[in-house]
């Protein structure tokens, strides 16, 4: 799912052909991908906004291998 297909689920309002890029702010702001590495809108606001949502990866809490486990 791109970010501005998960905008457009969670933030309808939000998509806009006044916005550069059609979307409301970044990515970034609402938590669906990390900070662009070059940001000169109103280029790089469409590809941006096509990006896949990047999946945050939790660690679980009973992960052996944090610190202070050690494996028999």
């Amino acid at each position: 799912m791109t970010c501005r297909e998960k905008l457009k689920i969670n933030h309808p309002s939000a998509i806009s052909e006044n916005a550069p890029g059609g979307c409301v702010s970044c990515p970034y702001d609402y938590g669906y991908a990390g900070k662009p590495y070059c940001c000169t809108p109103p280029v790089t606001c469409e590809k941006c906004w096509d990006r896949e949502v990047e999946e945050v990866k939790e660690e679980k809490e009973n992960d052996s291998r944090r610190v202070g486990t050690t494996l028999r």
